[in-house]
């Protein structure tokens, strides 16, 4: 066992690693760039997605309810039975 184990531990000895190019650490970086610009992209992508959805969301919802006018600011003071005077039950 320990024969076949320096048998293998020399074999790894002698195999030298090979010598790593010249522009290795700048195509490593390029890379890394590619990788970075490319998560951006799906983060800014997916946060699209979501504000449009938000948005037609939002829209389908106000488009389903009808628009109403109302042509007082108050209804406490609108008509005889809604006044002050027969709130309080006092004659005029």
């Amino acid at each position: 066992m320990t024969s076949n184990l320096d048998n293998i531990l020399h074999k790894l000895g002698e195999d030298a690693a090979q010598p790593l190019s010249s522009n290795f650490a700048n195509g490593l970086w390029s890379r890394i760039g590619e990788i970075q610009e490319r998560k951006s992209a799906l983060r800014s992508n997916a946060l699209a997605m979501v504000m449009f959805v938000v948005a037609v969301g939002a829209g389908v919802g106000a488009a389903e309810k009808p628009a109403l006018a109302q042509s007082s600011a108050t209804n406490l003071a609108d008509g005889p039975d809604y006044s002050p005077a027969a709130l309080l039950h006092v004659s005029q």
